[in-house]
């Protein structure tokens, strides 16, 4: 069940952002968002790559990049 900000979230995003939050990538991708902390913490996202960190604590994700990997995992 969806939660109010989950569906506030889902109207608000766009195709075309380029950055996402973490909160944002979970709710684009459906993983929890520990399982992003994971994927940061098994070097399947690099940072520089995937994501970027604009302050020590704060990380944002590069969507394209992300919906790339994605794809790949799919097919």
């Amino acid at each position: 069940m969806l939660n109010g900000t989950t569906r506030l979230l889902e109207k608000a995003m766009t195709p075309d952002k380029e950055f996402v939050t973490k909160k944002e990538l979970a709710v684009l991708t459906r993983y929890d968002e520990q399982t992003i902390s994971n994927k940061i913490w098994e070097s399947v996202f690099k940072e520089g790559v995937h994501f970027i960190r604009p302050t020590r604590r704060h990380v944002l994700f590069h969507w394209p990049t992300v919906e790339k990997w994605i794809r790949a995992e799919e097919g």
